[in-house]
């Protein structure tokens, strides 16, 4: 998508890892090992080619300006300072050999080469459709993201009660084509009736009208989740709606709690296309995890009271007590009826699995309850306070495989983002977790959070790890702008970003 030139802003950089700006002879590949760095930027009209420039140290010069044809919107820079920062300067020049003013941003190189990652996303501060709709964004070092389309969405349902969603994921299939998985957030503001669902064995729902509310923005729960199909994340298909339990266990939770059962925060588990898990003698490949309540059905179940420091029943709405379902599947079309997925014993919302590449599986996860002090000898200790986030490790994704197999927990109370606001910028609450690895021959993962208490200003928190045992927080990032909330990322090739970039623009 070409823009008119503009002498304020003509072109966007989307993420850039600069040097000596040596420019890398096309004909030699890249060997990786040699710090690298790539750039995207975004193509506009009435220019006959760019200058690009980059930074390290002092400021910039007319000599450190080299010249790129128009035909590209991506360019790879060699010779750099490993995991140093860089200030990149594009800028575009016209016809007449007058250039617009040049965009500027700050990034890092690294040994590896580009980390190329698109990350979903959604806004909350007004709860319109604009913003709760799916975002991208865009990196080359995991660090800083760039926004696509101004920050606007690149798809929104059309055919959906009142189309909104949170919370998307997208995850790359094992056919190389896109899912995007959402929380169901259509009943908001809907004035249509949302009946006959379709189910998830594939079947409708008999049942042509629910009990929904859809003004209270919080208890808008159809027990849905909401798919959409991509082969290039540009264009999307198949926008379905999905409820992921029986009709009969819907209508019983809602006798109980006087709601329906929610589904919060879906993501999927996978192992390269690999059969994870067996149910009646059949083999799946893929898993969809989501947050809910108590039982599917509303019915007592017992675990941990933090407030009365012992075993008793809890269920259903308002009694803090959530955990991880799962429901199989190999084609995201027809799925097995839920069955829970993880219950380390608390009340939890927001998984994320990520995996070492050694066989090793971890569990991310907001973690609502405190248990210092706890005697079930099944659960370890862990201090923090309310609304620890936790990680867990399993060597398979079975479930609850994860469950007791604790192994360390972040305590952000009073944490301080400072980079991204240019003040300190403090919360003390986080969730909506992602890990993941962005360079496949290091052993270096990133796991982004979302700091959504944070009160200037709604940030993503960043902390990065080598072993799954001790994580640092890296405020060298920076993120689009606005409300962002609960974002999850999926690696991406060079064609891809330039495509998403050429489609969408900055």
């Amino acid at each position: 998508m070409k823009k008119v030139l503009s002498f304020i802003v003509g072109i966007f950089a989307v993420s850039a890892l600069f040097a000596g700006c040596k420019e890398s002879e096309e004909a030699d590949p890249i060997v990786y090992g040699e710090p690298s760095a790539m750039i995207f930027w975004q193509e506009v009209e009435g220019v006959s080619g760019y200058e690009i420039a980059c930074i390290r140290g002092k400021g910039i010069a007319e000599e450190d300006y080299i010249s790129v044809s128009a035909e590209k919107n991506y360019y790879e820079f060699t010779d750099l300072v490993n995991n140093a920062t860089y200030t990149y300067y594009v800028r575009g020049v016209k016809e007449d050999g007058s250039k617009t003013l040049p965009v500027t941003g700050s990034v890092v190189a690294n040994k590896s080469g580009p980390s190329l990652n698109v990350m979903a996303y959604f806004l909350d501060s007004a709860s319109t459709l604009e913003e709760q709709s799916l975002h991208l964004a865009v990196t080359t070092d995991g660090l800083n993201w760039q926004a696509l389309n101004g920050n606007k969405p690149v798809f929104t349902l059309s055919t959906i009660g009142g189309n909104r969603v949170r919370d998307p994921y997208i995850v790359k299939k094992a056919d190389g084509t896109y899912l995007m998985i959402a929380t169901d957030w259509t009943l908001y503001q809907n004035t249509g009736k949302l009946g006959n669902h379709r189910l998830y064995d594939g079947t409708i729902s008999e049942e042509e009208s629910w009990n929904y509310e859809t003004n209270s923005y919080w208890d808008v729960n159809t027990t849905c989740l909401i798919f959409a199909d991509s082969d290039d994340m540009i264009t999307w298909k198949n926008e379905r709606q999905i409820q992921l339990v029986s009709d009969e266990a819907k209508k019983a939770f809602y006798e109980k709690n006087s709601n329906y059962q929610f589904c919060w925060a879906p993501e999927v588990v996978q192992n390269n296309g690999k059969v994870i898990h067996t149910v009646n003698g059949k083999g799946y490949k893929y898993g969809v995890i989501w947050s809910g309540q108590g039982e599917t059905d509303g019915t007592k179940s017992k675990n941990w009271n933090n407030k009365t420091k012992s075993y008793d029943y809890t269920y259903g709405h308002g009694t803090d007590y959530r955990r991880t379902f799962v429901n199989w599947t190999n084609d995201f079309e027809t799925f097995t009826e839920p069955e829970v997925y993880f219950n380390p014993g608390n009340s939890n919302i927001d998984a994320d699995v990520c995996d070492d590449g050694n066989g090793n599986f971890y569990i991310f996860y907001k973690d609502e309850f405190n248990v210092v002090g706890n005697s079930n000898p099944n659960i370890t200790v862990r201090s923090g306070g309310y609304y620890t986030l936790c990680e867990n490790k399993s060597t398979s994704l079975s479930p609850n495989s994860f469950n007791f197999n604790y192994v360390f927990n972040w305590n952000v109370n009073y944490k301080t983002i400072t980079k991204q606001a240019n003040t300190p910028v403090y919360y003390n609450q986080g969730e909506g977790m992602f890990c993941f690895r962005p360079y496949k021959n290091q052993n270096l993962w990133y796991c982004v959070l979302d700091a959504h208490d944070a009160k200037q200003k709604k940030v993503f928190a960043l902390y990065q790890t080598t072993d799954f045992n001790t994580w640092t927080q890296n405020d060298n990032t920076s993120w689009p702008e606005g409300s962002i909330r609960h974002g999850s990322s999926v690696t991406a090739s060079v064609e891809q970003i330039s495509s998403l970039v050429k489609e969408f623009g900055f």
